[in-house]
């Protein structure tokens, strides 16, 4: 945490909240993701949340409720940032001889990305959709 009381912002991605499907998507469960990222909110660091929106791995109306819950509580949250999901590292995999292991996944809608967006402001975040 030594680091935190010198930065003067964190950008901080949350995938998944549960930490057995963080598992099964990440390789890891994120019980150290979610430790430090209250240490940095502990020593007055200022943080900005990004979120990968996936449709169907993290986009649940659970996952997204869960991450605005832990997030509302941390100190020194600036925002969060709903990044929807797009296939522009298809190409790069293609190019590059590398199997992309999510060939069906699409973008979410609209309704998708801003239900999230109300679900995060109803627990008093500042939301932006994008980078």
């Amino acid at each position: 945490m030594e680091a935190a009381k010198h930065a003067s912002l964190f950008l901080y991605d949350l995938k998944q909240m549960d930490s057995a499907e963080h598992k099964r998507f990440t390789g890891v469960g994120n019980d150290v993701i979610l430790d430090n990222l209250s240490g940095i909110s502990a020593v007055g660091a200022m943080i900005n949340i990004r979120y990968p929106f996936m449709p169907g791995l993290n986009s649940s109306d659970g996952n997204v409720d869960a991450l605005g819950k832990f997030v509302s509580k941390l100190r020194g949250v600036t925002g969060v940032n709903i990044l929807p999901y797009h296939a522009v590292a298809r190409g790069k995999h293609e190019r590059w001889h590398m199997d992309y292991k999510l060939p069906d996944l699409q973008p979410p809608t609209e309704e998708q990305t801003r239900g999230a967006a109300a679900i995060l402001e109803s627990y008093g975040l500042k939301v932006h959709i994008g980078g």
